[in-house]
């Protein structure tokens, strides 16, 4: 069981990974509980995932090496580089 799977009935969960420095791969999907999720100053992360949540926007603007981001059609990404592959769906 998650973390996000045992506070679902709480209408706003905001993920806070920011003091995991060295996170590559953050996969949040499928979890329509989280609301926010906040990765500033992850410099090493690659992948996010937060397609199928409530998360609305994210600001990736200080994640350099990011790669991928997978995430709503709704969400608004704040901050990609040009060469950030973005998955809508």
């Amino acid at each position: 069981k998650s973390l996000v799977d045992s506070v679902s009935a709480i209408r706003k969960v905001v993920i806070d990974v920011s003091c995991f420095t060295a996170l590559e791969k953050l996969e949040l999907d499928n979890n329509r509980g989280v609301t926010e999720v906040n990765v500033k100053g992850l410099t090493t992360l690659k992948h996010l995932g937060i397609g199928y949540t409530s998360v609305k926007t994210v600001d990736v603007s200080t994640n350099p090496n990011l790669e991928r981001i997978y995430c709503n059609k709704d969400t608004q990404v704040i901050g990609a580089s040009s060469t950030v592959s973005i998955g809508r769906w």
